[in-house]
């Protein structure tokens, strides 16, 4: 009797074992399904594939480490050694930062390596992360991507216009965000503009509520989304840039200038915003998809609303994490006598005196050969006034 349990028992263990090694099997990957990136190079018929090589960030600010990362798969039923070399490629050819790892790859695995290289190792401009893979001391794979490197986004920037345009509507959660922006990571695009998203573009770019629909274009944007988007930017290298602007517009703007007569132009007389009030009455209803604009012209003769301007674009970088600001549209003050505050100011001279300056006249010894001049305009000056068509209050 006692023998024939144990038979049972060393019978049961066999079948188990041989699931056990069945089930093992079963994890290795088909071919067909094992996918590199399409620029790694991997030896056939070694079971050991690099499938990807990825620097973290696609830009990498300058004064910051390098960190990336390989992606290796081990498609066999028995562990293997391997040695890991990786690289950066300054300028074409130019290898630093040469590190080496000897790596375990338990059975049917996959797993990923990860270096980092010190930001004095790393020349501005462009980069590619190398890596090399070796067994028994032949090399068996190899791979690179590339990254830029600069201390100013606009040196190396390489611009998209934005992941996703309404983030209310067009994406479900922060998955769909990260997902959009990673679209931009493979092509490469190192930098986006998120335009068309404040309240006001000149006086509000610190939204404090969850949803709102924007001064210009009237997109439809909700906070939480919003930050992940810059956030998840920035964490990747794909670097975050909006605009600045002069103008403002929609219902921000009117709520603006109702706490604040004195920012717009013809403050005292007839203020220069000429919205549709219909549109205005209903441009924070969350029920419609329609698209418009009211302009608002700020009165830049004022230091006191340029700086509020300023203010704006210095709070929107800490809350959303900017790394470059355009500038859109032209910010220029008017000449003759302008209303700033309380007084009228005769802003003529300054006109002149600036005029003058040795950089003003550099800038228009380069810009005015590329002006088609035309004959109207007034002795000395370089534009034509246009004769006003209509105008509406």
């Amino acid at each position: 009797m006692r023998l024939h349990f144990i038979f049972i028992v060393l019978g049961i263990c066999l079948v188990v074992g041989n699931m056990n090694q069945l089930a093992y099997a079963q994890q290795t990957t088909p071919l067909k399904q094992v996918k590199p990136d399409p620029r790694m190079v991997n030896t056939p018929g070694t079971d050991i594939y690099l499938l990807r090589v990825r620097p973290i960030k696609l830009f990498n600010w300058q004064r910051e480490p390098v960190e990336g990362f390989a992606e290796l798969l081990n498609n066999s039923n028995a562990a293997k050694t391997i040695t890991v070399r990786a690289w950066i490629t300054n300028e074409l050819d130019s290898i630093a930062g040469v590190q080496e790892r000897k790596i375990s790859l338990p059975a049917s695995t996959r797993q990923m390596v990860t270096f980092t290289w010190k930001a004095a190792l790393v020349a501005p401009y462009g980069h590619a992360m190398g890596v090399e893979v070796r067994q028994d001391g032949k090399s068996i794979a190899n791979g690179e991507d590339y990254f830029s490197n600069a201390d100013n986004v606009w040196v190396v920037g390489i611009a998209g216009n934005h992941p996703v345009g309404s983030t209310a509507d067009q994406v479900k959660d922060m998955a769909g965000i990260e997902a959009a922006v990673e679209v931009f990571r493979t092509k490469y695009t190192n930098t986006f503009e998120k335009f068309f998203w404040a309240p006001d573009d000149f006086a509000n770019m610190t939204p404090t509520i969850m949803r709102w629909y924007s001064g210009q274009a009237r997109y439809h944007e909700q906070l939480d989304r919003f930050k992940h988007m810059m956030a998840y930017g920035n964490k990747v290298g794909v670097l975050p840039t909006t605009y600045g602007k002069s103008i403002g517009s929609g219902s921000g703007a009117r709520d603006v200038i109702r706490e604040h007569p004195e920012f717009i132009n013809g403050y005292g007389g007839v203020m220069s915003f000429s919205p549709d009030t219909e549109e205005l009455a209903k441009w924070d209803q969350e029920d419609s998809n329609w698209q418009s604009t009211g302009w608002a012209n700020y009165n830049i003769n004022d230091p006191a609303v340029v700086q509020y301007g300023i203010d704006q674009l210095i709070g929107s970088t800490k809350m959303f994490g900017w790394a470059g600001v355009r500038f859109d549209g032209h910010f220029r003050a008017a000449t003759g006598k302008q209303r700033v505050g309380d007084k009228y100011i005769d802003f003529t001279a300054d006109m002149a005196r600036i005029a003058a300056e040795p950089v003003t006249q550099r800038w228009w010894a380069e810009c005015v050969p590329c002006l088609e001049l035309l004959p109207d305009r007034a002795p000395g000056e370089i534009w034509s006034a246009m004769e006003e068509v209509f105008h509406l209050d």
